[in-house]
C-alpha cells in the first residue's frame, strides 16, 4: 500500500502531460476522515440556525446516512481541481488585491506569514 500518489512520464515527449495518481481514498484514513467530516457537514448545517436558509441535502447526500452509504457518496463524487501549490495570490504591499506582500506577510493579519509552496513569485517578464 501507498501513502502517496504518483507522477509519471508518459511519453518521451516532454510537453505530453505526465500521468498523475494522487490515489486518494486508497487508505483506510482518507476513508475515515472525509466520511466524519461529511457527518460533521451534516451535523453543521442540521442545525435550528440554518433552518430558514438550507431546505436539505440534496441527491445522493440525501439517501447517504450510513457510514457504507457514505463510503460509497464520496467514492462516487470526490474530485479536484489539482491546485496544491501556488494558490494565495501576491501583490505589492499597497495594491487591494493578492492575499500576500511581498515579505510573504498575510494581508490584513498580525503576524502571519504564508511560507510554504502555495506561494510562488514570478519575476518581471
Amino acid at each position: 500500500m501507498s501513502l502517496g500518489g504518483t507522477v509519471k512520464i508518459h511519453s518521451t515527449n516532454p510537453f505530453d502531460k505526465p500521468i498523475i495518481d494522487p490515489q486518494y481514498l486508497t487508505t483506510q484514513f482518507d476513508i475515515i476522515a472525509i466520511r466524519e467530516s461529511v457527518k460533521a457537514v451534516k451535523r453543521f448545517v442540521a442545525a435550528d440556525a440554518w433552518k430558514s436558509y438550507i431546505i436539505g441535502p440534496f441527491g445522493d447526500l440525501a439517501s447517504a446516512n450510513t457510514d457504507a452509504e457514505i463510503d460509497a457518496y464520496v467514492r462516487n463524487t470526490a474530485t479536484t481541481i489539482f491546485h496544491p501549490v501556488g494558490t494565495v495570490a501576491m501583490a505589492s504591499a499597497n495594491s487591494n488585491s493578492g492575499a500576500l506582500n511581498p515579505d510573504l506577510t498575510v494581508k490584513g493579519a498580525d503576524g502571519l506569514r504564508v511560507v510554504d509552496a502555495s506561494a510562488f513569485v514570478r519575476p518581471p517578464l
